[in-house]
């Protein structure tokens, strides 16, 4: 539960800062000339997939939101390449910004997975199909496969 509280702050932390940063860090009404509003623009775009992303913490695909994240952490890296930002502030904001999302993303993936738990024999037979078979606790099953 750690990891998604982790998740959702992590981007919605992100969306909010790549949604102002143009206006921040290339200079507030200078980012509306014709030199920047393409990486400004893509920035606000950019925040505003973060917050989707943070707002998909809420659901119950696991997965959906965390390959989301990773996606968008690694578009966001190379956005500015693609794009041809100008603005070196705007290029490295991008990407430090982008690396830490997906650096949460890959935590939440690779986060440890529940200890597995024994099932006793409950019917007293000592050879039976069932008895003393490990099983992943329901955490575990649900997590894995609700995509």
């Amino acid at each position: 539960m750690q990891h998604r509280e982790l998740f959702r702050w992590a981007f919605s932390g992100s969306g909010l800062w790549l949604m102002l940063s143009p206006y921040l860090l290339l200079g507030g009404q200078s980012s509306f000339g014709t030199d920047v509003v393409g990486e400004a623009m893509t920035l606000v775009i950019m925040g505003f997939l973060a917050l989707i992303a943070a707002s998909l913490s809420f659901s119950s695909y696991i997965r959906l939101r965390v390959y989301f994240g990773l996606t968008l952490g690694l578009a966001i890296i190379g956005v500015p390449q693609i794009a041809g930002f100008t603005e070196a502030i705007a290029t490295w904001n991008a990407v430090l910004v982008g690396a830490g999302l997906v650096f949460v993303a890959l935590l939440e993936v690779f986060q440890k997975a529940p200890q597995l738990t024994t099932i006793k024999n409950k019917c007293g037979a000592p050879n039976a199909p069932h008895a003393s078979k490990a099983f992943p606790s329901h955490h575990f099953l649900h997590s894995a496969f609700s995509f």
